[in-house]
Order: C-alpha cells, then structure tokens, then sequence
C-alpha cells in the first residue's frame, strides 16, 4: 500500500526560503516563534502520531523534510528521516519540559523604583520597538534560574547612552539608571539559591558588565566617543572589592583636550600593558575554569581579577 503524504507540493531550493535569516530582515527571523500551540502530527512517512505544542517554523521545517522523501536514494531518505526524528524530539522538549520549568519560576519583582528605572518612556527598551523592557530582565532570570542555559548576553534597557548634543548630565542620568538596573539584577540573583549546590545563583555565575565604546569626561568640553572604556567583573571566583589599572592625564595636555593615558596592568604572561578586549575575554574564561582556547592577536590574563 503507497501512503499519502497530507504535505502538499512545495517548492525546494527558492531564494525566499531564506529570506528569514537575512541579516537586513531580521525582524522576520523571529516570526512565529511564539505561537507554540497544539498542531496535528506526523511521523516521516506522513502517517498521524499523538500531537504536542509547535510553532510555525517548526512546522515547516517538518513539512520540508518530508516533502524531500523519495526524491534521491534509499540512504538519504534515512538519513533525512533520522534528521526529522531529531527536531521532533527536540520541539516536545521545547513544548514540555522548558516551558513547564520556565512555567513554575515566580516573574521578576517589580518595584515603583524599577518601573522608574526601565519602564518609563524615557527609559525604554533601545530603538523604541515598543518591547517592555521589564520582560527581558524577568525572562533573564528565568532562564538562570532554571539552570536551561549556559550563557547569555542583554542589552541595558536604556535609552541610548550614545548622547552628543544633550550633554554629560543626561549621559550620566542614564548610565545611572543603567546601573541601577544592572545592580537590581545583580541583587536578585545573590538572594536566589543556586540551581546546584550550596550558595546563591550569583556565586555560580560570572557577569561582565561592559560596553562597546566609552564617553569623553566632562573636562574635556563634548560629550562624544572615547577609545577607552572599563569592564566590571562580578560573581562566582571573581575577586571581590579592587580596581585594577586606571587612568592618567598626560602632562600638559590642554584642558579642552585632555590627553588620557591608561595605566599598565600585571598579565599572566610576566608582562605590564594597557589591557585590551581579548584580555577581557581571556580572563573571563579563566575564571570560569576554561583553559584550552584561543583568540586571535594573542591575549593574556590580567592579574588580581580572578579569586
């Protein structure tokens, strides 16, 4: 007896299909990804099977795969059936166990003072899409606290910090709240117990609170960008309370100018420089027990940053 696929003829091979992943059409990469609901289901050959939650992509993904059946050999219709068998497994994960876990995690407090620090219009999430900001510091914490991811990076949601003509004062109003909100986080995460083992969620995570890019200082009479910048390194076998290295004002450097020169710091590798980004890194994944990497232009640890 032939099976009937319930997948009508679709076109393979078509330039729009990956039009979702186009850099200059990323909006569109993350439609449908939240409409997990309950679907019909199938297994490789078409036939039905007990049915759990999906999104759209994953549905197309899975009509796709068996629309590619029997269009080559025997051996790559296995192939592609074992490859279907795969992403199905993993969308009833997705549909069960992270969506129960993430489920059974009380949101985020909200204070009068966090919603003045991340929910008022002055204070909005980046490029004004109209996303709440407050839901990426609660889902931040979900994720942490459920133990379902090993690493994350967020955007502070504040109003751009890339000030020119508004001046230092609102620049510093805003890194204010920035950390404001980073600290509030922080302070959240110390109060919660870690997923594994004795000690808080913060002991077993290691933040770095960083920009791409740092500010002229007030001295200097603009507000604009500035070729050094500073990283702060919090939690699990990092050093508490220290600076490390600092700043100059180069000798007689004019007021409206002022010549900045950053201080030497103590590498691993027995040398004294100006710490760059791949240092940063470098460090970071030290102290997250990480020894066998390598980043390109050569990079050392800094010292005194781990515990």
């Amino acid at each position: 007896m032939q099976l009937r696929s319930e997948v009508s003829p679709v076109s393979i091979g078509s330039v729009d299909d990956l039009r979702y992943g186009l850099s200059q059409d990323i909006g569109r990469a993350w439609d449908d990804l939240g409409d997990r609901v309950p679907r019909p289901q199938f297994d490789f050959l078409g036939r039905p099977i007990p049915g759990f939650n999906t999104n759209a992509i994953e549905e197309r993904r899975a009509a796709r795969l068996r629309a590619l059946r029997g269009r080559s050999t025997s051996d790559t219709d296995a192939f592609l059936e074992k490859l279907y068998n795969t992403y199905q497994g993993v969308s009833k994960l997705l549909a069960r166990d992270i969506i129960n876990q993430m489920s059974s995690i009380p949101d985020y407090p909200r204070t009068r003072t966090l919603d003045w620090v991340i929910g008022s219009n002055d204070f909005s999430f980046p490029y004004g899409d109209g996303t709440d900001p407050y839901e990426l510091f609660n889902l931040t914490l979900k994720l942490l606290k459920s133990n379902l991811v090993t690493s994350l990076a967020i955007q502070v949601p504040v109003q751009s910090l890339d000030t020119h003509t508004e001046g230092h004062a609102v620049q510093f109003m805003r890194s204010r709240a920035a950390f404001d909100a980073v600290g509030r986080l922080l302070g959240i995460m110390k109060n919660s117990p870690a997923t594994e083992g004795p000690g808080s969620l913060l002991d077993e995570t290691v933040v770095l609170i960083i920009s791409e890019f740092s500010r002229t200082w007030p001295g200097s009479n603009s507000c604009d960008h500035w070729p050094a910048t500073s990283v702060a390194f919090v939690g699990g076998g990092v050093a508490p309370n220290r600076m490390i290295g600092g700043y100059q004002i180069a000798a007689g450097a004019p007021a409206s100018t002022v010549g900045f020169v950053g201080q030497d710091v103590a590498l691993t590798d027995s040398s004294r420089r100006q710490p760059r980004a791949a240092d940063v890194i470098h460090t970071a994944l030290r102290i997250l027990g990480i020894q066998d990497f390598f980043i390109p232009g050569g990079s050392s640890e800094i010292v005194g940053v781990r515990a």
